[in-house]
């Protein structure tokens, strides 16, 4: 891969960070939240984010893309 594809793919990487940690914080204001309809919505933004973070990792893994931060990501998903 060139320099610019690795550059590219590093704000993909940086972007399902992200995207997971939007993930979590939702999930987390969903059990605080009594409300069932909130619950609800919330739930299934919260997925959506985690289901596009991990897409995103099985995509880089694929392509034997190799960075730090993937073990980031990794931990973030667990």
């Amino acid at each position: 891969m060139t320099a610019r594809e690795y550059k590219k793919l590093d704000k993909v990487l940086f972007y399902a960070i992200q995207q997971v940690r939007v993930s979590n914080r939702e999930f987390q204001e969903m059990e605080n939240t009594s409300d069932p309809i909130k619950k609800h919505v919330l739930e299934l933004q919260a997925q959506n984010h985690r289901g596009y973070a991990e897409g995103i990792q099985y995509a880089l893994t694929t392509l034997n893309y190799r960075h730090p931060d993937m073990e980031t990501l990794s931990r973030e998903l667990d």
